[in-house]
């Protein structure tokens, strides 16, 4: 698209110049600028020659220009469309796996924050017996 730009830019600058230096109306236009004494008089011819000429060179070239832009957006909606689906769908399955694997740590915590827990209220139970067997010994002495 840039080339494409770059291109019209330097087609219509090359027109120009060629518009002035060749052709019936080249020679018109050098005609007009010989009648002229003043610089600023011979530009003007040149700048409204030189916008007529881009006229209708911008005419020429948007319909091409609009077929690019439209092809471009085309490809754009198709391929995007094509690997975002594409991208969902594996971002999804992504999400499952890790959905699968935080529940299978969760339940081996959980359990063995359980096996802990046990652990730790039998141990409990031991020393509070141990405690009790002895504060009562001492207080039947």
């Amino acid at each position: 698209m840039f080339k494409l730009l770059k291109n019209a830019f330097l087609f219509s600058g090359g027109a120009i110049l060629g518009m002035l230096f060749s052709t019936k109306d080249g020679s018109n236009i050098r005609k007009k600028m010989k009648q002229k004494k003043s610089n600023e008089d011979k530009a003007e011819i040149v700048a409204e020659e030189a916008k007529a000429m881009a006229t209708n060179f911008w005419n020429t070239i948007k319909g091409p220009l609009k077929k690019a832009g439209e092809a471009v957006r085309k490809d754009i909606e198709k391929y995007g469309n094509e690997y975002g689906k594409e991208a969902k769908s594996k971002i999804d399955g992504w999400k499952k796996q890790a959905t699968k694997e935080i529940e299978k740590d969760i339940k081996k915590a959980k359990s063995e924050i359980k096996k802990a827990t046990k652990k730790a209220k039998s141990r409990t139970k031991k020393k509070v017996s141990a405690v009790k067997k002895t504060v009562t010994k001492k207080l039947k002495k």
